[in-house]
């Protein structure tokens, strides 16, 4: 069948033949793919990629309580304070680790803070304190809750007035349970300063502690 075309005539047949083959997806434009097509796997991916972007994830928030025991104000000095918060912590089964809010002459109650807030109550919602600076202020809800979630409505010693700094007693750092010896107490159910400076009371009465996650 092939025997009377000549050379020319040959090359325009297989020319002709070629020209009329499907195209490859490769070579469609993206207004011939058709509504239902996938574009090109790589191109799109590295295009989302590069448009997405880093997300951004919150830190951790920290936890308060105020402990659901009372002590004199013989706290074993100020790192006796922070071991009756832990033992609380731990007896809820919170993990973490805690100081107690009291200050001595040598140590203010707000240095004793690591900035890592905000801080919220164990319930991991209610917001008490964004940051270490706002600790000078009233708090954004009353500290009433215990370590295990339960309300505690109580007088709390701290030895601190406002501004994070020691008042003039503290029990004689927190060594003192007599009744001639004073500290400074705050409410746990105050919403303003007087969460951490109320009055001034005999080192022989009970109070609980304020318990901050470091």
């Amino acid at each position: 069948m092939l025997k009377g075309l000549t050379r020319t005539s040959l090359a325009l047949l297989l020319f002709a033949c070629d020209d009329a083959l499907p195209p490859t997806v490769g070579d469609l434009g993206p207004s011939e793919l058709g509504p239902d097509a996938e574009p090109d796997a790589g191109l799109d991916a590295g295009t989302r990629d590069s448009e997405a972007g880093d997300s951004e994830i919150p830190g951790p928030k920290k936890r308060v309580f105020v402990t659901s025991s009372r002590f004199n104000g013989n706290l074993g000095g100020i790192l006796g304070g922070d071991a009756k918060c832990e033992t609380e912590a731990q007896a809820a089964q919170l993990g973490g680790r805690w100081k107690a809010w009291i200050s001595t002459p040598a140590e203010n109650a707000l240095q004793r803070m690591a900035d890592v807030g905000p801080w919220v109550l164990v319930d991991g919602r209610t917001q008490v304190f964004v940051s270490r600076a706002a600790m000078i202020d009233a708090p954004e809800n009353a500290i009433r809750s215990g370590a295990s979630g339960d309300p505690v409505n109580t007088r709390v010693w701290t030895g601190t007035i406002q501004d994070g700094t020691a008042s003039g007693h503290t029990c004689q750092s927190w060594t003192s349970g007599f009744p001639a010896d004073f500290a400074e107490q705050g409410a746990s159910s105050a919403q303003d300063v007087g969460w951490t400076s109320t009055s001034t009371e005999t080192c022989a009465g009970s109070a609980a502690l304020y318990c901050f996650e470091q």
